[in-house]
């Protein structure tokens, strides 16, 4: 088995300057949006030069990809780890409403200029911005699909219509409190948030009795 090889202190060095363009480049598009951020700007706030940000990316485009990306792989990983979970289905969709609630609350930000990327387009699942998920958002949809489908194998969810189905309620059901968190910013209440969702996913989808 080939260990991984360590990386250089120059290798690390290089990944937290990227890391850093990264951070600055969000707080720039957050506040200013995607269309009046530069790469001046953004090379003016990480202090580098912006032929050093090119350096790193090759468009202002790919550094809104590698955001998207990243924050993505951090739902698919968190999301993995509440899968493997030895506990019921049900505990698990409410783990996975409790960690899309916390990502909402440390993301808000991005997240509205995600929303707004969206809102964009028709069907709401392609970036405007032509970036590329890498598939992630098929990755993340099909393993919450599986939590639900396990859900209803044990008849904890009503098992007479389709897992895809349950999936696109509770996907849209996270997309209304996504946009409630934005909205109403100040105010927004992520345990009583997690508490209603679980509500009314199991009120609208939950095993008759």
């Amino acid at each position: 088995m080939n260990k991984k090889k360590k990386p250089t202190r120059k290798e690390r060095e290089q990944e937290q300057r990227k890391q850093y363009i990264l951070s600055c480049a969000e707080v720039l598009f957050a506040d200013n949006g995607y269309d009046n951020t530069s790469m001046a700007m953004i090379a003016e706030r990480s202090e580098f030069s912006v032929g050093t940000v090119y350096n790193f990316f090759q468009s202002k485009n790919d550094i809104y990809s590698s955001l998207l990306i990243g924050k993505l792989t951090e739902v698919y990983e968190g999301l993995s780890l509440i899968a493997k979970k030895v506990i019921k289905p049900l505990e698990k969709i409410r783990e996975i409403i409790e960690f899309n609630m916390d990502m909402i609350h440390k993301n808000e930000k991005f997240l509205m200029l995600y929303m707004n990327d969206v809102a964009r387009h028709e069907w709401g699942l392609v970036s405007n911005i032509e970036t590329s998920d890498e598939g992630l958002h098929s990755k993340i949809s099909k393993l919450t699909e599986k939590v639900i489908h396990d859900a209803q194998l044990d008849v904890s969810l009503r098992n007479d219509i389709s897992s895809k189905k349950a999936l696109f309620i509770f996907k849209k059901l996270i997309t209304v409190y996504l946009l409630d968190a934005i909205a109403c910013s100040d105010k927004f209440d992520a345990q009583k948030s997690v508490n209603e969702m679980y509500d009314i996913f199991l009120h609208g989808v939950g095993a008759k009795k």
